[in-house]
């Protein structure tokens, strides 16, 4: 038999979600504080990393070079099928001569084309071009190209170069050139020369998402492609505020959504805009980072969320912090050292007494011991058929902190925020239900003392009165001395299935954007969201 590990106090609260609040002490701390850029790097790698070949289907764009806070536009290509960019590999004859631009550099490519080689523009900087013949995978192949150059005499000296983790094809309809990267380790950037469709905003057209700002395409030391999105960070916002909350919701906790993501996004980044081949990115598109989905998610709110809150951050100690932020607490923030074991004291936990319609509703995940067994050897831990999972600690907030999964070939222990993702989970606000515990059971403690009650069996005290609670509800959530907890009406009939029962949506840590939805139609500004949420801090 299961017992819960909350004390449920006088009263049941069936079906009704509902929070209380506390207040939390932070301490004094000190972040680092980044320069404010213009703009930042922010990888795509929910769409375009890991490819063989991507494609920018704009036609024409400059290209050029960021160098420190400045883009130095080199020269316009023109391509009525676009810029399709792939890796490049084998073997290169690399002719001496330098070139102080695309074109000087493909004429003397087409020369040798006329002759009979295949040769094409190099770009290795800013107006640095060479002009590279071959492509093989052979080095004889290369060794022969050479000696058939220098017999011709016209080109100067030649060298053979090996292949490298940085080249990349370009390809259109003005032919193809080859970007290669020197002492200087940068890859060019392409900026769109002309508006999207009707709008005034210039944009780089990526086939399934429209992006601001400039692309840079990159190997980064991989076999494959990356892009990476340059743009104004105060752009960037437009799309992240829409993509991260709905646009829908109150102005208020837009703005709140915005200040937090540019804090993040300037804490985060590391650096600016500059031409980079070592360093693609630090930022990227997705929930690891924030979501963004480019120039078409944006909505006229989200845009004018970011404007009204233009430049602020959420600081501590007059220094820009990084601004955490999740869908759903279930009552109570979780504080960074319990959930990543790095105490922050403006990360600390908070009850939170808004959340009145959460956007992910108390949950239920069923998955048998089998797809358990799947989860953990997709991560590369291998224990066998798993027999059993228990917690074995918890965070002062009620969340789960380590798990203890054993199998018949020893047992593993998950942590913190690991928990969550291996397991597919919503957040770590949770219990397990196995087959013959009675899931409903709880203490109750009132007048008369304390005593076990199931709660399919009790009364449930509302503004109508005292009604039985309600044998059709698949889960009960009930508020007790230590915060809100879901208790599914019944256990799996089977042996081989778990259920978690659970709370909340995302790692717990900041705000939630949920209460500060709920905050914001009770009528808080977007500071005061904000500075409920990270104790200490302020919005400056």
């Amino acid at each position: 038999m299961q017992r819960s590990r909350f004390r449920v106090l006088f009263a049941f609260l069936a079906v009704t979600f509902l929070v209380f609040a506390t207040q939390e002490q932070s301490m004094p701390a000190r972040t680092e504080l980044l320069q404010t850029g213009e703009e930042i790097r922010v990888g795509l790698t929910d769409l375009y990393s890991g490819k063989e070949s991507i494609t920018i289907k704009n036609s024409a764009l400059g290209i050029g070079y960021c160098v420190g806070r400045s883009y130095l536009q080199e020269t316009v290509l023109h391509s009525a099928s676009g810029f399709t960019f792939t890796p490049a590999s084998g073997y290169f004859v690399r002719l001496m001569e330098l070139y102080s631009s695309y074109a000087a550099a493909k004429q003397t490519a087409d020369a040798l084309t006329r002759m009979g080689y295949t040769a094409y523009p190099v770009c290795v900087y800013q107006c640095t071009w060479y002009v590279y013949l071959g492509g093989s995978g052979k080095y004889s192949e290369m060794e022969s190209l050479k000696e058939r150059l220098l017999r011709v005499g016209d080109f100067g000296e030649a060298e053979i170069l090996s292949g490298n983790n940085y080249r990349i094809w370009v390809k259109g309809s003005f032919g193809t050139f080859l970007i290669d990267v020197d002492e200087h380790m940068a890859y060019p950037q392409f900026k769109p020369v002309t508006t999207y469709e009707d709008s005034a905003v210039y944009c780089i057209d990526m086939g399934t998402r429209i992006y601001r700002g400039r692309m840079e395409i990159g190997r980064y030391q991989k076999s494959t492609l990356t892009a990476v999105n340059i743009v104004p960070l105060e752009e960037y916002l437009y799309s992240v505020v829409a993509s991260e909350m709905p646009s829908t919701w109150n102005q208020e906790a837009l703005k709140a959504q915005a200040v937090c993501a540019r804090s993040y996004a300037l804490v985060k980044a590391g650096y600016q805009g500059e031409s980079n081949a070592k360093k693609g990115y630090k930022l990227v598109d997705t929930t690891s980072s924030q979501v963004y989905k480019g120039y078409l998610a944006e909505t006229s709110k989200s845009a004018a969320a970011v404007r009204a809150t233009k430049g602020e951050m959420v600081c501590y100690d007059n220094q820009v912090v990084a601004a955490y932020f999740f869908s759903t607490s279930g009552g109570r923030t979780e504080s960074s050292e319990a959930a990543w074991s790095v105490a922050k004291p403006y990360l600390v936990s908070v009850t939170d007494i808004y959340e009145t319609n959460p956007e992910k509703k108390p949950w239920l995940v069923s998955m048998t011991k089998k797809e358990l067994s799947s989860r953990l050897s997709a991560r590369g831990v291998s224990i066998g058929e798993v027999q059993d999972v228990k917690v074995t600690s918890y965070t002062d907030t009620g969340r789960v902190y380590a798990l203890l999964i054993s199998g018949t070939n020893g047992r593993t222990t998950l942590q913190e925020s690991a928990i969550r993702t291996a397991l597919g989970l919503y957040s770590t606000d949770f219990h397990i239900v196995q087959s013959g515990s009675w899931p409903d059971l709880v203490t109750v403690t009132g007048a008369g003392g304390s005593k076990e009650r199931r709660i399919s069996d009790s009364y449930v005290l509302s503004a109508d009165g005292v009604t039985r609670a309600s044998s059709a509800a698949e889960q009960y959530i009930v508020r007790g001395a230590e915060g809100l907890m879901n208790y599914p009406q019944k256990a799996p009939s089977s042996k081989d299935m778990i259920v978690f029962a659970g709370m909340g949506y995302g790692h717990g840590v900041g705000m939630s954007q949920s209460g500060a939805q709920g905050m914001a139609e009770q009528g808080f500004t977007y500071k005061e969201i904000v500075e409920f949420y990270f104790k200490g801090a302020k919005v400056k």
